[in-house]
This record gives structure tokens, sequence and C-alpha cells, in this order.
């Protein structure tokens, strides 16, 4: 044999055996190695967007770290706003856009969701916030992701503040 057939062979081979070893088996994914590294999720910034005759939009930046080592579709994400008598007065969806959002490996993405509340849910949220003196509110977080045609849905709660931009 000659030896560029041979040194050609063992690169063949070393690649085979490199790109095997990078990816993950899809039966290896379970519920529990997904929850383990599931995408965490920060609230940015909070804000009054436009004010209309109809309406109020809210403006949330949203931050979703991927922490698995692959490309992570995001299916949907749905936010409630939760004031402190725990009633929802302001609701969101990624799924409503039919976007699906991806997140390379070990990388992030900012995603921006609007939200339109209605002047009776923000006036009886002010109310409330005026008489427990706190200008924070709760924000339910559902995150539904795909890995290997399996789909997984998170749950996060987090604080936040509407009057910080």
């Amino acid at each position: 044999m000659s030896k560029k057939l041979l040194l050609c062979i063992l690169i063949s081979f070393l690649s085979i055996i490199s790109c095997n070893r990078m990816k993950l088996p899809e039966e290896g994914i379970t519920r529990e190695y997904i929850e383990k590294y599931k995408p965490d999720i920060k609230i940015k910034s909070a804000y009054i967007d436009n004010i209309s005759l109809k309406d109020i939009t809210l403006n949330i930046l949203v931050e979703i770290k991927n922490n698995l080592p692959f490309e992570v579709p995001i299916e949907k994400i749905q936010i409630n706003l939760i004031n402190n008598s725990g009633k929802v007065f302001a609701n969101t969806s990624t799924y409503e856009t039919n976007e699906i959002i991806k997140i390379p490996s070990n990388s992030y993405k900012d995603v921006n969701m609007q939200f339109n509340a209605k002047y009776s849910d923000l006036f009886e949220t002010a109310i409330e916030s005026i008489q427990s003196k706190s200008l924070k509110y709760n924000a339910d977080i559902v995150l539904t992701v795909s890995v290997y045609r399996k789909s997984f849905e998170f749950n996060y709660n987090t604080e936040i503040d509407l009057l910080n931009k």
C-alpha cells in the first residue's frame, strides 16, 4: 500500500471516531439530562413601550441561555405577568408568531416580548401596588424546548420591576 493511501485511511478513520464522540446519542438524552442543563432565563428589562386609547404595550427583554452542548430550538415562550394578589394582568406568547428561536450551544439569545394590557387590569394592579407599597411583579414563564423530537417544558418564576428600563 502506498503511504498516501494509508494516510488517507488513517485520517478518515480518526475523523469518523471524533465525529461519533461529538454527537450525543438520541437515546442518551433523558428528561434528567435536559433538566440538569436546562436553559437559564433572566429578565433584562421591563418597561412601558406604548400608550394608546385602547391599551398599553409593555415590553420585556428576556435573555435565554442554552447550557447544553448542542443547539436548542425554543418552540414557545409564554409569560404571564402576575400582580400582588395573584391575578394575571398581562400575558404573551411566541407561539402566536410561529417563530422557532434557535440558540447555539453554550450561548444565549435576547428575546423581546410585548404585552398588550388593558387599562382596567393595569389600574387594578397599580392600586394593589400602592396599597402594598411594592412596584415589583411576578412573571410566570413557561419555556418549551425541542430536543431530538422530544418536547420539554420548563417553568420559571421571576420577579420583575416594570418601572426599571
